[in-house]
């Protein structure tokens, strides 16, 4: 799964949750997609834009630099000031 996620390979991470018992619905719930946004992704449709990879990482728990992200938007992966 990591490997994948380090490619940027969504069909085959939602692929992966698919085989695991995960519908396309609660992937999307996860991600904040909706079912044929997942199902494109599913059938190959590529993910490039940063905010929905960042949205995707966040949404599936992983950290953000499992898909090379530097810096991702959530409130939850921001550190207050120093």
């Amino acid at each position: 799964m990591r490997a994948a996620l380090a490619r940027h390979d969504l069909t085959a991470v939602y692929r992966r949750l698919q085989a695991g018992g995960y519908s396309q619905n609660t992937i999307g719930a996860l991600t904040r997609q909706s079912q044929p946004e997942v199902c494109a992704i599913i059938h190959g449709r590529q993910v490039r834009a940063y905010n929905v990879l960042a949205r995707i990482a966040h949404g599936l728990g992983a950290p953000p630099g499992y898909l090379g992200l530097a810096w991702c938007a959530h409130p939850t992966c921001q550190h207050p000031p120093h």
